[in-house]
């Protein structure tokens, strides 16, 4: 795989990271919203943290991301609005 898809790959998963944390896809809020659920995924190779998986968090909590790119591949954030 050349570069630019593995730089691709882990920039596409992370921008879907960001846009279920920001709400915009899904969660329209029915006005009690109380928890939120954030759902990890790893496209290409690397480690994040939390774990990969479904996670369940009060609203209004913190939550810190730490991704970590395999050997060979690089980290690209790219943050929009909804």
């Amino acid at each position: 795989m050349l570069i630019r898809e593995k730089v691709l790959a882990v920039v596409m998963a992370l921008f879907l990271l960001a846009l279920a944390l920001s709400g915009c896809l899904g969660g329209s809020g029915g006005g009690n919203v109380t928890t939120f659920e954030l759902t990890i995924s790893v496209s290409g190779q690397g480690s994040v943290s939390p774990s990969v998986g479904i996670h369940t968090y009060p609203k209004a909590t913190a939550v810190t991301l730490v991704a970590t790119p395999a050997p060979g591949w690089f980290l690209a954030i790219g943050l929009g609005t909804c």
